[in-house]
């Protein structure tokens, strides 16, 4: 053993006598050498160049505004604990799992979903919205449908997957 050491460690040592040192290519920076590479900016010209890009973002603003024809349209959830859409409701407008506390009471006992607006909700059977755990989906999209929170959809779960629900995506279309 004493013999297989002393052969790897050998020739590192026998280097280090003969070079002293391993050869190294390495060069600071010229910041570390004390000099500037570049002109400091005059608060002057910082000024400037903000206003330069107020002004642009305000012009890009008016070129293109948001309106009734190219406005995202929001959607909404609302789950209830019952089915066909009856009894007391939660509403979100954004996706969630137990992470939310207004979600914990639907979790594992989501009865129906309502959808209003334009979008698409998927739940799942795990907190991690894992594609393989996909429960199920409810969808409204389409030209034909108004951007408004107004209409809404409805879907009772069926007995099965009220049991598992854990998480929901709620989806633009």
């Amino acid at each position: 053993m004493k013999q297989a050491v002393l052969l790897v460690l050998l020739p590192i040592a026998t280097t280090l006598e003969l070079g002293g040192a391993l050869p190294t290519q390495h060069r600071p920076p010229l910041v570390h050498q004390g000099r500037l590479t570049a002109a400091p900016v005059k608060l002057r010209q910082k000024k400037l160049h903000h206003k330069k890009h107020l002004n642009a973002t305000g012009e890009a603003a008016s070129k293109f505004p948001v309106n009734d024809t190219n406005a995202l349209a929001h959607p909404m959830v609302r789950f209830f604990s019952e089915g066909d859409c009856k009894g007391k409701s939660t509403q979100f407008d954004f996706s969630s799992n137990a992470f939310l506390k207004t979600f914990i009471p639907y979790i594992k006992n989501l009865g129906s979903v309502q959808l209003c607006g334009k979008g698409t909700i998927f739940y799942y059977s795990t907190p991690d919205m894992d594609m393989l755990a996909l429960l199920g989906h409810l969808t409204r999209c389409g030209p034909e449908l108004p951007k408004t929170q107004d209409e809404c959809d409805c879907r009772t779960l069926s007995p099965q997957q009220k049991k598992l629900v854990e998480s929901f995506t709620l989806q633009y279309c």
